[in-house]
């Protein structure tokens, strides 16, 4: 692997911007406790990322503080759009790349260790600016969401992003979750989260349309999906007849996605397509993403832009419910995150070229703790998701407090309660057992 696009050095007028302490340096990780990928400047990848090791305390900032050391985190195509400024809310400088991580708990504060918080806790975090690509990164109490001991990091971490990003495209909508038989297409399903939402969509029932590029059409088949290339292939195939389109790219300002749609479909907006070098035009930020944004929630009708950040902040209980039905759903065998590249820290601003240019496709996960080399071991997430525990269909449903019904050959439960604590009995389909449970708590 090529990694000369990765900058070192060792300012100290930069690293005292980073860390209260003189006792750092560049270049040799040897004996040095962190190490962080980060840019003081927005531009290309090779020109303003660099890695700065050093050896320091990790102090909270306060009590309600946790510092989480990093096992995993996600390389995505929105880290090269903030990095870029091509984002539709700038960063602050200097920025940590990577906005998600999963690790185990490292040091506590007072407030957040009366809480019930405990080093060595296995947990996640999500925010824009989190600062991910590090060995260690301080995140507050009400920040972390707790993550099964038994989930790979690397797998937890593409769980928490890209399955909690499709289940909420499918289910979260404001106007239109899914429903079983729906139609419903997915315009980059080689990416990550697009893959995700491909087979979550599959699993609650519905009839699934993909667009990927052909490499990807026998995984996607294999699932259930029917697939598409261009979309001079597709638009003519599904145009007025979709009830739920979930669009990853964002090529045309979101007109195709828009023109499949049904009279009473519903299109969510996920993609922004980067528009190339700094997108700073618009007092300081890109005017392009704005627009963007703009047009799918206000100009576009039945079109709603989906951001994940915005998503758990504005509603924090959900999405923890969703990610940790989710987990569930792993646990169970009903979902198979697959990883297509694990990499090392120095090798961050090589992927982010290449997801630019688009070379890389899918989950890329960072593990802080590995070096870059060629001789280096890669864990295989894939075949440790394989031989992960396998739970019965009777044990499954037995966990769930399901019972099978011979009459309809449903499942059902005799102890779920609605919002008014009303005991129901609602019939599932094993397929949707998770992706109903949005009436329930």
């Amino acid at each position: 692997m090529e990694m000369s696009l990765l900058k070192s050095y060792s300012d100290q007028i930069t690293l005292k911007k980073l860390v209260s302490t003189n006792n750092c340096r560049v270049g040799d990780s040897a004996g040095y406790g962190n190490a962080m990928v980060l840019y003081e400047k927005f531009g290309d990848a090779a020109d303003v990322m660099y890695m700065c090791e050093y050896k320091a305390p990790h102090k909270l900032k306060s009590a309600e503080d946790i510092v989480i050391q990093v096992q995993a985190s996600n390389v995505t195509m929105t880290d090269c759009l903030i990095r870029g400024n091509s984002w539709y809310k700038q960063a602050p400088l200097p920025n940590t790349v990577g906005s998600d991580c999963v690790g185990r708990v490292y040091g506590v504060g007072r407030a957040a260790f009366k809480s019930g918080v405990r080093p060595g806790d296995k947990v996640a975090a999500i925010s824009r600016y989190l600062g991910g690509s590090a060995k260690f990164t301080t995140v507050e109490r009400e920040d972390i969401i707790p993550v099964p001991d038994g989930i790979h990091p690397s797998i937890a971490v593409s769980i928490i992003r890209n399955y909690v990003t499709a289940y909420q495209n499918l289910y979260r909508c404001p106007a239109y979750p899914m429903e079983r038989t729906d139609r419903v297409l997915i315009i980059g399903a080689d990416e990550a989260p697009g893959e995700a939402a491909v087979e979550l969509a599959i699993l609650g029932g519905a009839q699934v349309y993909a667009t990927a590029r052909s490499a990807k059409h026998p995984y996607l088949q294999s699932l259930g999906a029917k697939t598409f290339s261009h979309k001079d292939e597709w638009l003519s195939r599904v145009e007025g007849r979709m009830d739920l389109v979930i669009d990853y790219v964002g090529e045309d300002g979101f007109e195709s996605s828009h023109a499949a749609l049904d009279e009473e479909g519903q299109l969510v907006c996920v993609g922004i397509k980067q528009n190339g070098g700094t997108g700073a035009d618009l007092f300081g930020i890109s005017a392009m993403s704005k627009w963007t944004r703009f047009r799918a929630n206000f100009v576009l009708p039945r079109s709603y832009f989906y951001d994940i950040f915005e998503s758990i902040e504005d509603d924090r209980d959900t999405f923890v419910r969703d990610a940790q039905r989710l987990f569930k759903l792993y646990t169970f065998g009903k979902i198979s995150p697959k990883i297509s590249h694990t990499i090392a820290l120095s090798e961050i601003a090589t992927f982010h070229q290449q997801l630019e240019m688009g070379e890389v496709k899918g989950t890329v996960v960072c593990d802080p703790q590995i070096e870059c080399s060629k001789d280096t071991p890669r864990s295989s997430i894939n075949e440790h998701s394989q031989r992960r525990s396998k739970i019965n269909e009777a044990n499954y449903n037995a966990c769930l407090g399901l019972s099978y019904d011979d009459e309809t050959k449903s499942l059902y439960s005799m102890k779920i309660r609605n919002k008014n604590d009303e005991v129901v009995n609602k019939y599932w389909d094993d397929a949707t057992i998770e992706t109903n449970e949005s009436d329930y708590f």
